[in-house]
């Protein structure tokens, strides 16, 4: 039986990602989903419109920011070492697909040992 594209993609992205959002230029939270209990706080449903940099502790935020900002459609950036507010470490990847009118595509992977 053949996964639907959509869900095989999911797979995809979880398999190197803990978490997983979408950000517009103006930097809020369009979309977000994934094993975040340790990793952002509050409910991930809640996180929908928020600015993005509030997942960041205060100095990363700022790196976030220039780099979700810089990104021109068809670009990537990291993976790159970030602190999130709720001090956990993770690496961050971000994607601007062309196709996507601007939406940046985010993935978080804790750094070290995953939680059983």
């Amino acid at each position: 039986m053949a996964i639907p594209g959509p869900a095989r993609l999911l797979g995809f992205a979880f398999a190197n990602a803990d978490f997983l959002f979408e950000t517009n230029k103006a930097g809020n939270i369009l979309f977000a989903a994934g094993a975040a209990c340790d990793l952002v706080s509050g409910d991930v449903a809640g996180l929908t419109g928020s600015p993005a940099n509030g997942l960041f502790e205060t100095f990363d935020a700022a790196k976030f920011n220039a780099l979700a900002k810089s990104l021109k459609p068809g670009e990537r950036a990291g993976p790159v070492s970030l602190t999130l507010a709720t001090g956990v470490k993770a690496n961050v990847a971000m994607f601007c697909l062309p196709e996507n009118g601007g939406i940046v595509s985010c993935t978080l992977a804790r750094v070290g040992a995953v939680p059983k």
